[in-house]
């Protein structure tokens, strides 16, 4: 016989090694190649005991026996007919990367609109592709090879090469090669598609789709009285089976019935313990009492969490080229965990997401005492993200279109993306509301916020400025005593010197003043953090410095100042959003340890080569003028960013190098132009000789230090003297008084906490967006008032004025009249608990969505959601678990039944579910003992293997069984994702999963097979249950088989189990004894082998990844 292992074909008799690692357990799907049932009766009889669970003659044990194969058989059914149909990721890539090129680029020339069609080729019908013109097919479905619109598009042919004035993007290419090689899917439409004079009919569309339309009042089906039924879910249900004359499955038994709820509720099996007690208890709410213990566990949490994490697409780092990280994600992970557990009223949740951080009073956590609510806002910032786009413009509306695809796909249950260049071909939506949304979220800003409260270092703060106040005083007086013995030549140097704050000079006409802080006031600006609590810092205000210059910073008159309050004080400045009307901007600031950047258009990865311009440190305690060169973005739109902050730029690994926890800045002024150099300042002669200078400067001292009021003219005497280090001292050479006060203010400052902090979406200035035609941002159209959807009200209410309109998008979203919101979320809840969907297709109520199985059962779950249910998803839960519906029995019933409805599209019985792949590897953390219960916290590194290659990879990788944790705690990076989940679908993190493939790949046993994390748990597992004391072998599998399987072993999967492991320790004992061991020693690695390689059998089985 022959054997696959690890990628490899082994041939003869295979080793101990090999038998392990084949699959010879029913994996999840079958990779032996030859010879198998001879494999099985010569060297492994257990597993052949195993694979009769496929037998329904079997009993209890086959439980997957009588449906497994029908299963089987339609999933192959199903794959077969999906040849031919064509799924909603499929309709959306269409819409979203096909069909603008086409309308943009080909339907001028190429269809029923077109004003001469030619080579009579019309690109606006698949039909029309496939009938092709005058040379042909345009393309072969699924062969992009032969197709004829490939070689054009991509110019292989001098003679065709379409289009004719420009070829199309790489990018552009290749989403047409990946479509045709899908076999160029395209949405049923009565008619072609026609570049001009389309009939888009919003209020038609909205009137006609059920799920438009006001969610029912709930009520029961006619006929049924009161009490009939434990709730609406199983009398909806039985309407539909007395409709067909079908016949409900039975209540399945206690072990399947807790062993279901266990997984959907904490993603984790019962213990044994726990089944013991709950097949004892014979009280008639014991069901309920487990029901309630499960929703009540911190595991609860986790689990839940886990699925709302599909639709964020979240990810720990930023994938495109590099994959940078995204610092504090976790944060959000944790913030849905707590959520969960909490039971965090689900309007209150959304609204966090959408607009947490416009909450007041935001919601604080009670324990650690910080801001929750803003942490829902991570969402925004979760996705995938390019460091150096070739067109600014074109990448940040990519990323906008994906926010709103994700926050409209999750909560609404609609693709409004789909609208980006068109109105929605199929649903109510139309162009103007996919670009009032997107000036909603465009006029938001990313942000690394703190989520503590404002006053975190209040008493501190007031105990550095007791100390500041006396360091002023002493500070003073050194000064003074060092201005009388300087000596003269420097104050000559003094009465001469220029000063760009005090006397900025005149502007060039070319020039235009943006802000200036010390004249007038600025509205619009952002102050973030406690060092910008107090506002301008006022005159004679100052930031200490170090022994030989005391005061690193003297405040000559009004000004943004970061240091003032604090040097260990952070904080972030933001400017109103302009027009980069000028290819300069000039800003004369001070600092050190600090940056301003200026992102246009919300693009905050700066970086070089293209956009290092779009940054600059700030790194001189003195004033001085900084250039940006934004020549090559002039007429985008930006902002200024002044940043006080220990938390790393987007794609910048090494910036917490370079940001000081001691740094500063200060911003005086900020000008628009087109010369390259700054405004000049002037240079006014002193009038007064050098000793008259030195009496005034003493006298102005003097003033200072007595905290008496000294006019912004003096002071800039004294700032100036500090500037030009006329002020600074020797090394040892600061008076003993100054010093020592020096001192305790350091030590004062010493103790000011960090904020934390976490990614987040604040404020920015409220701008309206125009309509990108065909979706082109260089194309722009008609400016679009910020609002929420017109077929829910949208234009029914004034247009949002002040700031980005998020709040007011939050309040129209969980408005009970918003028939989607509620629909859409029992609808996910109940997809988690029955397999599938009231609606198969939970991310797509519109047209090319499927409509809801149960229209009525879906309307009365909404309805009682919103009232009686008080918005509470574990009452959902709890409500759904009670049913009947939920606590029948998997298996096959009544042949007539079935025949009826094979699909059990009437949920006549319980269906049988994979487990995810998070949930499989955490059975077999806690089968093995190795499972970390803890939880919150930053993410266990990802462990690497020596395939996992590319750039961006990790330099170190995490431990195999990532610590122990919980999967939900391991670390996600969408450019190395694990390969266990991949393989049992977890999703690559790019947009809204609702609904996860559940494919059935050879990828599947090959991990269960040979991935060392699957051995080392059997490993622990087998080691566990041989550290229990002296139990009979009997014993042990009866142990293995309740704790894997919630069942004791059959009599004939007991006895096949005894001849396997005898076997295992016959075969075993050349193998990993060693010469030196005693008696003792070689028979306790026998056993632990065998007992491992029986451990490992179970894991393969089907029961153990399959939950009925």
């Amino acid at each position: 016989m022959s054997c696959k292992v690890n990628g490899e074909i082994r041939s003869g008799r295979p080793s101990h090694a090999d038998r392990r690692a084949c699959e010879f357990a029913d994996g999840p799907s079958a990779t032996r190649v030859a010879s198998e049932d001879a494999f099985f009766s010569r060297r492994a009889p257990f597993p052949t005991s195993l694979r009769r669970l496929w037998n329904p003659r079997h009993g209890r044990q086959g439980f997957l026996g009588s449906r497994l194969w029908v299963v089987a058989l339609l999933m192959c059914w199903g794959r077969a007919l999906g040849e031919t149909s064509v799924s909603p990721d499929q309709i959306e890539f269409f819409e979203k990367k096909i069909r603008p090129v086409l309308s943009e680029r080909c339907y001028s020339c190429h269809s029923a609109g077109a004003e001469k069609l030619k080579g009579g080729l019309r690109l606006d019908s698949r039909d029309g592709l496939l009938k092709g013109g005058d040379t042909g097919p345009a393309f072969v479905p699924g062969s992009a090879a032969t197709s004829l619109l490939l070689k054009a598009i991509r110019y292989e042919d001098t003679d065709l090469k379409m289009p004719p004035k420009s070829r199309l993007p790489d990018a552009v290419i290749k989403d047409v090669s990946d479509w045709v090689a899908m076999g160029a899917p395209w949405p049923r439409e009565a008619v072609a598609s026609s570049a001009k004079g389309e009939k888009f009919d919003l209020e038609e569309r909205r009137l006609k789709h059920w799920a438009w339309q006001p969610v029912a009042p709930r009520r029961l089906p006619q006929g049924m009285a009161p009490g009939s039924f434990l709730s609406g879910i199983d009398a909806w249900i039985a309407v539909r089976h007395r409709e067909l004359g079908l016949k409900a499955a039975p209540l399945a038994d206690k072990a399947v019935l807790l062993r279901r709820l266990s997984f959907d509720l904490i993603g984790m099996p019962p213990t044994r313990q726990e089944l013991e007690a709950f097949q004892a208890d014979a009280s008639p709410n014991a069901w309920e009492k487990q029901v309630d213990r499960l929703l009540a566990s911190p595991h609860f949490g986790e689990r839940w969490a886990r699925h709302w994490l599909d639709l964020a697409r979240y990810s720990e780092t930023l994938g495109h080229e590099f994959d940078y990280p995204q610092y504090n994600a976790w944060r959000y992970r944790d913030y849905l965990v707590r959520s969960f557990n909490q039971d965090l009223p689900y309007a209150q949740l959304v609204t966090e997401h959408v607009a947490g951080d416009l909450i007041s009073p935001p919601r604080w956590n009670a324990a650690e005492h910080f801001n929750e609510s803003i942490l829902g806002t991570s969402i925004y910032w979760l996705g995938q993200r390019e460091h150096s786009p070739v067109d600014i413009r074109v990448h940040q509306a990519e990323v906008v279109d994906n926010q709103i695809d994700v926050l409209t796909k999750s909560f609404l249950g609609v693709t409004v993306a789909c609208a980006r260049c068109h109105d929605h071909k199929f649903d109510a939506i139309s162009t103007r509301d996919y670009y009032a949304l997107f000036g909603i979220l465009g006029s938001s800003r990313y942000s690394q916020a703190s989520i503590d409260p404002a006053d975190l270092n209040g008493g501190a703060i007031e105990k550095a400025a007791a100390a500041k106040s006396s360091l002023r005083a002493s500070v003073a007086q050194a000064w003074v005593e060092k201005l009388g013995s300087l000596h003269v030549s420097n104050l000559v140097a003094l009465a001469g010197a220029g000063d760009p704050v005090h006397a900025p000079g005149s502007l060039r006409p070319s020039d235009r003043l943006f802000v200036d802080f010390g004249t007038a006031s600025a509205p619009g600006w952002f102050p973030e953090g406690e060092a910008l609590a107090a506002g301008l810092a006022k005159p004679g205000d100052f930031v200490p410095g170090s022994s030989n210059r005391p005061i690193a910073s003297l405040v000559s008159k009004p000004q943004i100042h970061s240091g003032v309050r604090g040097r260990r004080l952070q904080g972030v400045l933001r400017s109103p959003t302009f027009e980069l009307s000028h290819p300069y901007v000039h800003i004369l600031a001070a600092g050190r340890g600090t940056r301003v950047s200026l992102p246009v258009h919300n693009f905050t990865m700066i970086r070089d080569p293209i956009y290092g311009a779009l940054r600059r440190p700030i790194a001189s305690e003195s004033a001085h003028w900084i250039t940006m060169n934004v020549g090559m973005w002039k007429g985008l739109q930006g902002y200024l960013e002044f940043c006080d902050l220990t938390t790393p730029d987007l794609a910048d690994d090494v910036q917490r190098e370079r940001l000081s926890p001691e740094g500063w800045f200060a911003v005086h002024r900020i000008v628009f132009s087109n010369e390259s150099s700054p405004p000049p300042s002037t240079s006014p002669e002193s009038s007064l000789e050098p000793e008259a200078l030195r009496t005034r400067l003493i006298s102005i001292a003097r003033k200072w230090g007595s905290r008496a009021e000294v006019v912004p003219d003096e002071l800039r005497s004294l700032a100036v003297a500090l500037d030009r280090g006329i002020l600074n001292f020797e090394p040892g050479a600061l008076p003993a008084r100054a010093s020592a006060d020096l001192a305790e203010w350091v030590r004062l400052e010493n103790n000011l906490v960090e904020p934390r902090r976490s990614s987040a979406l604040v404020e920015g200035t409220g701008l309206d967006e125009k309509v990108f035609v065909r979706g082109n941002p260089k194309t722009p159209g008609e400016l679009v008032s910020r609002r929420f959807l017109e077929a829910l009200g949208g234009t029914a209410k004034p247009p949002m004025r002040e700031g980005s309109g998020r709040l007011d998008l939050a309040r129209h979203m969980t408005d009970p009249a918003n028939p989607l919101f509620t629909r859409v979320l029992v609808n996910r809840v109940w997809l988690q608990l029955f397999g599938r969907g009231i609606v198969p297709t939970p991310d797509d109520f519109g047209v090319l969505g499927q409509p809801p199985s149960h229209p009525e059962l879906l309307d009365w779950l909404a309805d009682w959601f919103r009232t009686e249910g008080g918005g509470s998803i574990k009452q959902l839960l709890r409500l759904m678990a009670l049913s009947e519906a939920y606590r029948r029995s998997s298996a096959t019933h009544d042949v007539a039944t079935e025949a009826k409805d094979p699909m059990n599209l009437t949920w006549h019985r319980m269906p049988i579910k994979r487990l995810q792949g998070e949930a499989i590897r955490d059975s077999m953390l806690t089968l093995s003992r190795r499972l970390d219960r803890a939880m919150y916290g930053t993410p266990v590194p990802i462990h690497l293997t020596d395939f996992m290659e590319g750039r961006g990879r990790p330099s170190r990788s995490g431990p195999l069984d990532g610590g122990g944790r919980r999967s939900v705690y391991v670390e996600v990076r969408r450019n190395f994702v694990s390969p266990m989940m991949r393989a049992f679908d977890t999703p690559v993190p790019f947009t809204t999963v609702g609904l996860r493939t559940v494919s059935n790949v050879p990828a599947q046993s090959l991990i269960l097979m040979n991935d060392p994390f699957v051995v080392a748990q059997a490993r622990g597992w087998a080691a566990h249950v041989l550290s229990r004391g002296r139990m009979a072998d009997t014993e042990r599998i009866a142990f293995l088989y309740e704790e894997a399987f919630s069942r004791r072993p059959t009599p004939e999967e007991r006895d096949r189990a005894l001849r396997f492991l005898t076997e295992q320790r016959a075969d075993s004992g050349g193998v990993v004894s060693h010469a030196g061991d005693d008696g003792a020693a070689r028979g306790a690695k026998v056993e632990l082998a065998a007992w491992s390689d029986l451990c490992h059998v179970l894991f393969n089985v089907k029961e153990f990844i399959f939950i009925p």
